[in-house]
């Protein structure tokens, strides 16, 4: 806007606007991933903490402030894998398609390796980062430090189902990335959070997640796999037919 306002070199007019249905598909088609892990990241705190209520406020606390913390672990992972899209969207669009695989195996080995180590912190230190939030609770401590630990154990996993879904994503498989996108809080977790604690009570609610992570993982491997591997091909090709 700025750019279009006085003294600036782009001219905005109504007059050269077309709308064309098919670019607006194409824009919904691959922002809908997007749309569906926001939108599930808010539905899945609600019922976190509805599931959590029958066992105290300590247990609703507790549980609030491990989801918390790994959100942000989450959305930094997540401004990692937007760091990757454009370099996998320009390489994959100028069918440089060797450029699209090295970047998506180094953003996993970097993925990893960082979630490895704040993995290992976060088991050693579960009830001193959560005593920063609720220092003198012990029960909120107690019950929150389980769940990061659980968690702790099967984080480092979620670096390869975000890159992966950033991957797909960026190439046009809207479909793999809308599956990918719902999976992990939605087509998972959901269902374990609501089943779990009626036989497994207050660590049904402390394994949902992890065993959410575990699940989305073993589907998105040998996806990954294939869309790498098809990329390996067309890379052939390419070099073939230049």
């Amino acid at each position: 806007l700025l750019a279009s306002g006085k003294g600036g070199n782009l001219k905005i007019s109504f007059a050269n606007f077309t709308p064309k249905l098919d670019i607006y598909k194409e824009i919904l088609r691959i922002g809908m991933p997007s749309f569906y892990r926001q939108s599930l990241a808010s539905i899945t705190g609600i019922i976190l903490n509805q599931t959590a209520g029958p066992f105290g406020d300590a247990a609703i606390a507790a549980m609030s402030i491990v989801a918390r913390v790994f959100h942000l672990a989450v959305a930094a992972l997540i401004g990692f894998g937007q760091g990757f899209q454009p370099v996998s969207g320009y390489n994959f669009g100028a069918k440089l398609y060797n450029r699209v695989v090295e970047a998506f195996w180094f953003c996993i080995k970097i993925s990893v390796i960082g979630l490895t180590i704040a993995s290992i912190i976060g088991f050693i230190f579960a009830p001193q980062i959560i005593s920063i939030f609720r220092k003198d609770d012990l029960q909120v401590i107690q019950i929150g430090a389980v769940a990061m630990r659980y968690q702790c154990v099967t984080f480092p996993l979620s670096a390869w189902i975000i890159i992966n879904n950033m991957l797909v994503q960026t190439i046009g498989k809207s479909k793999e990335a809308s599956i990918l996108s719902l999976a992990r809080q939605g087509l998972f977790f959901l269902p374990l959070i609501l089943t779990l604690p009626v036989f497994l009570g207050l660590t049904g609610i402390q394994l949902s997640q992890p065993l959410a992570d575990v699940a989305t993982f073993i589907m998105a491997l040998p996806m990954g796999i294939r869309v790498v591997n098809e990329l390996k091909q067309l890379q052939k090709v390419q070099e073939v037919n230049t």
